[in-house]
């Protein structure tokens, strides 16, 4: 069975304290960084993810460096299991809730490092349910300290069993634009519209024609989310 929870790094949903009443509870922590929305933070609770609608924990495949990269040494792709040994991975995760918030997320993983970015053309999403706002964005950190990932360096692509992070990233925020779709992405020249061809950027949509968050927008805000997430996956070998 798999298991995930969010847990709050500076504030409690409950005036009990931080304690949560089981490993399945979920509290994450949004707030502006110019201070607070509407006065507070911005704190929800998001349960477990729906195992039924959320296969693994994550995906893994290699990441080829940027050409030029001081430090970055990345070999060919391999398929299935090999002698190579990867040490950089794209980690792409779907959390589906069972209050129906969806949360996307793609970083960059270094079996040398214990922390890495969010994706700067993908990065991140978090839209619907009880939350009832989205949230998308290309910056901040996911840190995964002494537990990790549970990768195995010699497989070019891999479902993850296991993942247990640390977020601290960043955002533009709308309020009331939530949507229990499951996005997806679209290449963005503005970050406001999809296009159709290539471009540097992508954007999560539902709609392939609109960004899901309009990051121009006036009624956006930035944001800063952080919180802890940790899947087990033991199904999956």
């Amino acid at each position: 069975m798999f298991r995930a929870i969010l847990i709050i790094l500076s504030y409690c949903l409950f005036t009990t304290g931080c304690k949560l009443k089981n490993e399945n509870e979920a509290d994450l922590d949004i707030t502006t960084i110019a201070g607070l929305i509407n006065g507070s933070p911005l704190v929800l609770y998001l349960g477990e993810i729906d195992m039924d609608r959320t296969a693994d924990c994550g995906r893994a495949s290699v990441e080829t460096a940027a050409a030029g990269a001081p430090g970055t040494t990345t070999p060919p792709p391999t398929t299935g299991t090999s002698n190579t040994t990867n040490s950089r991975f794209a980690i792409v995760s779907t959390f589906q809730m069972k209050t129906e918030e969806v949360l996307n997320l793609r970083y960059t993983y270094d079996t040398n490092q214990t922390q890495g970015p969010i994706n700067a053309q993908q990065g991140f999403s978090l839209t619907g349910g009880l939350f009832g706002n989205s949230v998308t964005g290309r910056t901040g950190t996911v840190s995964w300290g002494n537990a990790g990932l549970n990768i195995d360096p010699k497989r070019s692509s891999q479902q993850l069993n296991f993942q247990q992070i640390d977020l601290n990233i960043t955002g533009s925020f709308i309020a009331g634009n939530g949507t229990t779709a499951q996005p997806t992405l679209c290449f963005t020249l503005d970050s406001v519209n999809c296009t159709a061809g290539q471009a540097a950027t992508q954007c999560f949509t539902v709609d392939n024609r609109t960004c899901l968050v309009d990051s121009t927008s006036s009624e956006a805000k930035q944001v800063t989310i952080r919180g802890r997430i940790t899947c087990s996956a033991p199904n999956i070998f």
